[in-house]
């Protein structure tokens, strides 16, 4: 056999048959510390699969057949299998500018078969190792509406502290704390920890002979091959084989495990904290996912391990809830998902330290969540809630609309001839509990409770004046009205179904004077000051109220646009607080040819800080696009840039809508720009510069 060398590397120029079909080598395979190593990129070719670079991880992939795929990292023994992680004994290495693997390991965790002579290498592979199908269920209607899975992360780049050098060092994992000291050896300069002792203090069930170590824990059962890297992990109803980093040692009938090891087979991540002296194997935050499910949003979080979030806490009257998962890391980098469906508009989420910290942001308040774990997996469900009680009245004829989150039924029968009891099962409300009549109605008030909680149901109780008829009208999915017909002697009717009535008391709409002079004659200018009246908005740290701010900006900006020529149209002139729906309903009887709505932003931590504006029809973009940069040139801090966002006043409007956020009342060194009368002048002023941008003026 002829070769040629390169330092420690030794070419072998010889043959490789895949499955009986000789491969064109571009390069030759090579051997190192007899070890014989082959291009990743003839596996691609043997695959017949596409090679590409992940950035972020350092790391190649090679996309095979469906969905599979295989990740391997230059200098490390990691090896990703479809989103599994395994490990070779070997490290993938660079030569000549391009990555090899070990051979025999690659193809034996791929699940072939490698056989190597000196009159060349023979390959059988039958297809890619497969895990055991859990048992068909129950199909449910699921739609997934946004996603965020975990990026692939390499434990031998983790670097890990020698805790010999450590006075008390401390090794933390779901909560539980262990001294370290008493529990590690280091072998071939790794740190093993005592098996027996961390599983059976995590509530862990362990067995063994003389060949195998069988471990249940977190809902696994897993299987360690003694002198092997082999293990069986069982789960779920699946069954998958995994290559870990290093064999199980036993030294004194205690089992061994190295913290590489111990970290892959969980699916958690070392981190330590030299102040602390602590290493904590933290769980992953592994998904978040958005779901129609059974005509209901629902939230997929997913952990590594089982982890107890906070309860989520509402942030006072702003439309968010806070959740923290202890111990807990992200799978993927600080960021947000956009709701494409109410009630949520949209997500945050970030880590700090070993702590992983979720926001879920609402269109409006007063929304209440079900968390459900389902082993290592959280489930939160958006309960339906009763949205809106609107009373309508219309030639002589009156009614009451009622409406929800989401789809409802709702049930209708007479306590006595004057109480009519409405029960809408499988919501909740957070209605006023009681709502006086308007003028001229067939009923003196409505009363409202939360019937039930186990079965859930709402009710509302209608005082009528005396005896009349009802109808009750599905409008739509999420809406229902009650129409009353005073000369019918009580009950439902079985009348055909009227046409929706049309609600003829005129929404007080404040605007400003006429000005037919100008860069901006003829233009209609709907401006929304955010929350009001009993909604605060967001509070800065001394109970600096958002909706004051929002106002001032906005009474500002439309004397700038009036003196431009516009009409300007203002949500509310004082502290009011029309709902949504009634400020979408007074920019279009407005005919408003654009809608700007004036919010301050704020986060649960202070370092939070920049500029963003949101949008969501396509005609909204062109719109933020013209305005962000002009508050930019007053704000010169962070460019947070251009969102979308299914906000209801964005989602709702018939003309060009934006909703601005110059800057967080949360942040302090921002929140004294905005106290500040010249800074507030400036803010409305860009903003009008960015409406004349829009216009071309």
């Amino acid at each position: 056999m002829t070769v040629s060398t390169h330092a420690s590397i030794t070419y072998l120029p010889i043959p490789v048959t895949f499955n009986n079909t000789a491969l064109p080598m571009e390069s030759p395979l090579a051997r190192m510390d007899d070890v014989i190593y082959m291009p990743l990129r003839e596996w691609v070719i043997a695959l017949n699969g596409r090679l590409s670079y992940l950035r972020k991880e350092d790391a190649y992939e090679i996309k095979v057949s469906g969905d599979n795929t295989i990740v391997a990292a230059p200098y490390s023994p990691e090896l990703w299998i479809s989103g599994r992680q395994h490990f070779m004994q070997n490290h993938a290495v660079y030569i000549d500018r391009q990555i090899y693997v070990p051979l025999e390991e690659f193809a034996w965790i791929l699940g072939a078969k490698a056989e190597v002579s000196t009159a060349g290498v023979t390959i059988r592979f039958n297809g890619m190792r497969a895990t055991t199908p859990s048992k068909a269920k129950s199909p449910k209607q699921i739609t997934v509406l946004a996603s965020r899975e975990e990026t692939k992360f390499m434990l031998d780049q983790i670097q890990l502290p020698n805790i010999r050098n450590t006075d008390n060092p401390i090794l933390e994992i779901a909560g539980k704390k262990f001294p370290i000291k008493t529990l590690y050896l280091y072998h071939e300069d790794k740190l093993y920890l005592n098996f027996n002792s961390i599983f059976d203090t995590l509530g862990g069930k362990i067995s063994q002979d003389a060949t195998q170590i069988q471990v249940t824990i977190f809902d696994k059962k897993m299987i360690f091959s003694k002198n092997s890297q082999i293990v069986k992990i069982q789960q779920n109803g699946q069954e998958e084989i995994r290559y870990i980093a290093d064999v199980v040692h036993t030294r004194d009938k205690v089992s061994l495990l190295s913290v590489q090891a111990l970290a892959s087979v969980l699916g958690l991540q070392p981190q330590w904290s030299s102040s602390q002296q602590t290493l904590t194997l933290a769980s992953r935050l592994k998904l978040i996912r958005l779901q129609e499910q059974d005509n209901s949003l629902v939230l997929i979080l997913k952990t590594s391990i089982p982890i107890a979030p906070s309860v989520p806490t509402s942030s006072g009257s702003v439309p968010r809830f806070e959740m923290v998962f202890p111990s807990t890391v992200l799978g993927f980098g600080s960021g947000e998902l956009l709701s494409p469906t109410g009630p949520l508009s949209a997500l945050r989420w970030r880590q700090e330290g070993t702590n992983t910290y979720l926001m879920l942001m609402y269109e409006e308040t007063g929304h209440i969540l079900k968390p459900i774990r389902q082993d290592d997996t959280w489930v939160i469900s958006f309960q339906n809630r009763l949205s809106g009680l609107r009373q309508i009245t219309h030639a002589g004829h009156s009614a009451i609309e009622i409406s929800a989150t989401h789809p409802f039924g709702i049930r209708g029968w007479m306590l006595d001839d004057t109480r009519l009891v409405l029960d809408m099962p499988d919501t909740i409300s957070t209605l006023p509990l009681t709502i006086t009549a308007n003028p001229n109605s067939p009923y003196t008030k409505l009363r409202t409770s939360q019937f039930s909680w186990k079965p859930l149901s709402s009710r509302i109780v209608v005082d009528m004046t005396k005896k009349s008829g009802y109808t009750l009208i599905k409008h739509d999915a999420k809406t229902w009205r009650v129409v009353f017909d005073e000369k019918a002697s009580g009950g439902t009717k079985s009348t055909p179904i009227p046409a929706p009535i049309k609600e003829t008391k005129a929404t007080n709409i404040s605007s400003s004077p006429e000005n037919k002079t100008g860069a901006l004659k003829n233009k209609i200018i709907f401006i929304d000051p955010g929350h009001g009246g009993d909604d605060p908005g967001a509070i800065g740290p001394n109970d600096e109220y958002e909706k004051e701010f929002t106002l001032d900006i906005s009474l500002r900006l439309g004397k700038l646009l009036t003196a431009q020529g516009a009409q300007v149209v203002y949500a509310r002139t004082d502290d009011q607080n029309p709902t949504l729906q009634e400020r979408v309903e007074m920019a279009t009887k407005s005919k408003a040819s654009l809608f700007v709505s004036v919010h301050i932003n704020s986060f649960f931590h202070s370092f939070a800080n920049g500029t963003e504006t949101y949008y969501f029809k396509p005609e909204d973009k062109p719109f933020a696009e013209a305005v962000h940069p002009e508050i930019m040139k007053v704000t010169q801090g962070k460019n947070n840039g251009l969102k979308r966002a299914r906000l209801y006043v964005l989602r709702n409007s018939t003309m060009p809508a934006i909703l601005i956020e110059p800057l967080f009342i949360t942040n302090k060194a921002e929140l004294e720009k905005l106290k500040t009368v010249s800074f507030r002048q400036a803010l409305a002023q860009s903003t009008m510069e960015g409406i004349l941008r829009y216009y071309g003026k």
